[in-house]
């Protein structure tokens, strides 16, 4: 038992140890506002399977999006991304169970319109979300 709280501690604190060095991904992924002076709204929502679904307009086209409270960061799909106004970052590729071999895109969007709240400076990402995407077509939900 000692060797893996051990284990767990090191790991622990070798990762608090890189989120410590990386001040610039804290504030990115902190930097998001609301620009409304009134921002109580209530937003209609879809609850499928589960899942809590809200709707979007960006640049006049409307967008499902699956609203995840306890995502750490917002997912944009590449398919869509540039109907968004936003500054490119960086690049990483990742790989993983469900993920093969992919690049993913650090981005700050300029604005997220929901209901008639707007959203400014959202650290994001953009990357292909195919896999996730295939769950939802059967329910006749595009995100």
């Amino acid at each position: 038992m000692p060797k893996i709280n051990f284990v767990t501690v090191l790991f622990l604190l070798s990762f608090c140890g890189l989120i410590a060095q990386d001040t610039q991904l804290l504030q990115w992924a902190t930097q998001g506002a609301v620009s409304n002076e009134e921002y109580y709204e209530e937003i209609p929502f879809r609850y499928i399977d589960g899942y809590i679904f809200i709707d979007i307009v960006q640049h006049n086209k409307p967008y499902n999006f699956l609203f995840d409270t306890g995502a750490e960061v917002t997912l944009i799909d590449r398919s869509i991304i540039d109907e968004f106004d936003y500054k490119q970052l960086g690049v990483s590729n990742i790989s993983g169970p469900v993920i093969k071999n992919q690049g993913i895109h650090t981005i700050v969007l300029d604005s997220i319109h929901i209901a008639t709240l707007n959203f400014t400076n959202i650290g994001a990402v953009a990357i292909d979300l195919t896999p996730l995407k295939t769950k939802f077509y059967n329910n006749d939900i595009k995100v």
